[in-house]
């Protein structure tokens, strides 16, 4: 399967807040829809203690641990109202589900798609219209399926009716995110999936499509820090949505580059006379700092 990334891509990434969309072909989006339907069953499996063996604990390194959590504040206030698995640094295979004998082969496959064939076609059109040399991104900060990390997880409702919010404001610790939506086809709207649009004065906007036939793209605050902010960080959230029949699933891949690859300024012109903050700065060195945004506790105060 061949994911042929528009042109267009960059240049909506550039002035759209950090967020485009992909669209992808008929193959991909039925393995995509066939990759979730055994998600579904590990997380059924995980309610009858199907997966106790892997189970993470709030005091668990998140930037690089392997897994299944159920929701719960205590993992993070990003976690608050998510379960589901994820996976670091290419350990694809270190989770089996009791019941699930596909899960590991089908989990890799969908590893594969938004790794090896988005992604990688993403980065190899921002080195084209960027003027960069030719598989830069993997030369200098890969090789990142070894060093990324992904999720598939599910939301549970909230609290209570005054809750309003899924997932909080934030930006990704990635290079770029790919996230891909349980739902048949290309549909309007995202699920709850909304940015910062500048078109819209900074106004919160609804990613326009979501479904198996589509990958929206998140600039992560990793490549906004490489370009000195002249590429802005998708600033995104989840809302709550109306309950339906189906419950909100997504697949999200942030690529990371290895923890020892060097931070530095993308070499293309468009970049000439960036300065980055912190000279001689590593990935680990750099994650080591923001970390602690990601594992803050959710706030116990009504957030409206």
């Amino acid at each position: 399967m061949v994911t042929i990334i528009a042109t267009s891509l960059v240049g909506d990434l550039e002035t759209q807040g950090g967020i485009a969309i992909v669209d992808l072909s008929q193959p991909t989006a039925a393995l995509h829809k066939s990759c979730f339907e055994t998600a579904h069953l590990a997380f059924s499996s995980a309610e009858r203690g199907g997966v106790d063996h892997c189970l993470i604990q709030p005091e668990d390194d998140s930037a690089h641990v392997t897994g299944y959590h159920a929701a719960s504040e205590e993992m993070s206030r990003y976690n608050a109202y998510r379960k589901g698995f994820i996976f670091s640094d290419g350990n694809i295979n270190a989770i089996s589900v009791k019941g699930v004998s596909n899960f590991q082969s089908d989990m890799s496959a969908f590893f594969d798609s938004l790794h090896n064939h988005i992604a990688l076609a993403v980065f190899a059109q921002m080195e084209a219209q960027w003027s960069m040399p030719e598989n830069w991104f993997q030369n200098m900060l890969g090789p990142t399926a070894t060093s990324s990390q992904w999720h598939i997880k599910q939301y549970v409702p909230t609290e209570n009716d005054e809750e309003d919010i899924w997932l909080p404001l934030h930006t990704d610790p990635s290079l770029i995110s790919i996230v891909v939506h349980d739902s048949p086809g290309k549909s309007p709207g995202a699920m709850g999936l909304q940015y910062q649009a500048p078109s819209n004065d900074y106004a919160w906007v609804d990613v326009p499509f979501h479904g198996h036939m589509v990958a929206t793209v998140l600039v992560g605050s990793v490549l906004s820090y490489l370009t000195g902010g002249r590429i802005r960080a998708a600033r995104h959230r989840v809302v709550v949505t109306p309950t339906s029949d189906k419950p909100r699933v997504v697949a999200t891949l942030f690529v990371r580059p290895r923890g020892s690859a060097p931070l530095l300024v993308l070499p293309s012109p468009i970049f000439e006379g960036v300065i980055i903050k912190k000279k001689n700065t590593t990935f680990d060195q750099w994650s080591a700092r923001v970390s602690k945004n990601y594992t803050k506790k959710k706030k116990k105060e009504n957030k409206k």
